[in-house]
């Protein structure tokens, strides 16, 4: 059984965050509780998907971000939401 930790929504608040989108190579069951939890806390949440061959990446959420109207175009989805992976990732 995976048990889904809601401080890591309740975190949000003290560093900002206005969207999230948690993945798990082992399994996705979590993403129900996570999408619940956003309802809750009031956070934009992309189920997160994680691939196996490389085919579903950054570029991909961008894109989605650009559709939904949520950011201008992808340099301002990578600019506010999508770090670059060279730098050091934050555990909330």
């Amino acid at each position: 059984m995976v048990i889904f930790p809601s401080k890591r929504f309740s975190a949000r608040q003290k560093r900002n965050i206005a969207l999230m989108s948690i993945t798990d190579h082992d399994t996705t069951i979590c993403q129900e509780r996570a999408i619940a939890l956003a309802k809750e806390y009031g956070i934009i949440y992309i189920t997160g998907e994680e691939s196996v061959d490389g085919a579903f990446g950054r570029p991909h959420i961008a894109n989605y971000l650009v559709e939904k109207g949520l950011v201008r175009d992808k340099q301002e989805a990578f600019d506010k939401y999508l770090v670059k992976c060279d730098v050091p990732k934050y555990p909330l």
